[in-house]
Formats: C-alpha cells, sequence, structure tokens
C-alpha cells in the first residue's frame, strides 16, 4: 500500500466527487453514487492510514489456517491476504488513533455503510433501511472534516482545495 501517484488517482478522483457533493456542488440524484463514493474513500483512507502504522492491521487473520499468522503475512505477498471488513478496519482504526474519531462519528459512519450497503446488494429483502436523504447528507457532512484532515496527512498538497460540507450534523444534534 505504498503511495504512488498513479496508484491513488482513482481514490483521489472519488474523493474529490464528494467533497463536491458535500459543499452543493453535485445535485441530490447523485446522492446513491455518492454515498458509495464516500464509503469507498472512507474505507481506503482507514486502511492505508492503518497499513502505514503497521501492514498486519488492515489484514483479515481468520481466513489464514495456521497458527503462526505473522509468519504466514510476511511470508505471502499482501496482495494474496484479504483485508478486513469494514467494521474490523473501524473498530482497529478507533483502537489505534483513540483520539481522531468520536463515538458518534464511528456510529456515523457505520449507519452510512449500512446505506451503501443496501445500495449495492439491495437483492437482500431482510436488509430494510429508510433512506432519508437529508440525514445520510448531514451524517458525511458530520465525519468529512475529520476524513479530509486524515486524508491530507497522507496525500498532502493534491487535496489543498477541500471544501467545507454545507450540511452536516453537529455531535449535539447528531446525539
Amino acid at each position: 500500500m505504498i503511495l504512488k501517484k498513479t496508484g491513488h488517482k482513482y481514490l483521489l478522483s472519488l474523493y474529490h466527487r464528494v467533497d463536491d457533493f458535500l459543499s452543493d456542488e453535485i445535485s441530490e440524484h447523485e446522492l446513491p453514487d455518492t454515498v458509495v463514493d464516500f464509503c469507498t474513500v472512507v474505507e481506503k483512507i482507514l486502511k492505508i492510514k492503518l497499513h502505514n502504522k503497521n501492514p498486519f492491521l488492515v489484514f483479515d487473520i481468520t481466513l489464514v489456517k495456521d497458527n503462526n499468522v505473522l509468519s504466514i503475512i510476511a511470508l505471502k505477498k499482501e496482495k494474496d491476504i484479504p483485508t478486513s471488513n469494514f467494521r474490523n478496519i473501524l473498530d482497529r482504526f478507533k483502537i489505534v488513533f483513540k483520539d481522531n474519531l468520536t463515538p458518534s462519528e464511528a456510529q456515523a459512519l457505520l449507519g452510512i455503510y449500512k446505506v451503501r450497503s443496501h445500495l449495492k446488494h439491495s437483492h437482500n429483502p431482510d436488509n430494510h433501511i429508510d433512506f432519508n436523504a437529508d440525514d445520510i447528507s448531514k451524517k458525511m457532512g458530520m465525519v468529512w472534516g475529520k476524513i479530509s484532515k486524515i486524508a491530507i496527512s497522507l496525500f498532502g498538497e493534491e487535496l489543498n482545495k477541500t471544501k467545507k460540507p454545507k450540511k452536516k450534523y453537529t455531535e449535539k444534534e447528531f446525539e
């Protein structure tokens, strides 16, 4: 997960698309696609940050059938081992980077990710969800500032044009 200019152009394009949506430069009918893009950006940024801290933090070791998981991961190529799901990545991120996300922000991220899963896998009839566009937009806006700070720490000057979300919950409103 070494950051190379050619290796993260797509992630940066998604980042800017979400940033444009949250600053009201893209219309509401783009919300479903933006939710999916938002979750992709957040998940990748959290994984990159964890990977930079310790590469083992992003892997799903439950699938490795060996007692010495660390040596298996070290000997294999990273691309051969699946990464953890979003909930595990978020939990690990909260443990490793304690002060980066509040419990309300983490809860908002899980709510947005649930909507994303419904949008991508809506064929599942048990996965009922109320899609409130204003609520989802505000939740994304609520955490976007912190996600942007993390992204800027990873990508630097390329994200210098980050805009402020127009719609967002405050911590107090969210509770």
